[in-house]
């Protein structure tokens, strides 16, 4: 019987794999011309949305973690919160962060990444750092 550890590894593993057999075939696809042969954009396009949806899909995932939860335990319901928030911000991230390398301008996909992140970020810690979150409430 496989452990959800082993699982998750072999999961963890799976997608990494994944991500870098797409990134081998994008150089392999550029290098025989197949794509844009001037500055590579449609491949780092391609990567960067991969890996946005990578993201999606690990926020998609992180609430339904509720295995690991002790639902007897007076924490089991702030840790299913926690879950839950975390799901939603990876989902978030990484649906903006796809949405930003398909449709922003290549030069500027960096730098519009840096507001979607100072958000994430300001939200996170507005919510972890709740007296309502520490105290047990919604």
């Amino acid at each position: 019987m496989m452990t959800r550890r082993r699982a998750d590894l072999i999961q963890g593993a799976a997608v990494a794999t994944l991500l870098i057999l797409l990134a081998l075939a994008l150089v392999y696809a550029r290098a025989k011309g197949l794509l844009d042969k001037g500055d590579g954009s449609p491949a780092v396009r391609i990567f960067g949305i991969a890996t946005g949806l990578v993201l999606a899909y690990y926020g998609n995932v992180i609430p339904k973690r509720s295995g690991c939860v002790d639902p007897v335990s007076d924490g089991a319901a702030r840790r299913q919160r926690l879950l839950r928030f975390s799901g939603w911000v990876f989902t978030l991230a990484g649906l903006a962060y796809a949405a930003i390398w398909a449709l922003a301008p290549l030069g500027d996909a960096v730098w519009a990444m840096l507001p979607v992140a100072v958000a994430l970020v300001v939200v996170a810690f507005r919510y972890f750092g709740s007296s309502d979150l520490t105290k047990g409430g919604a």
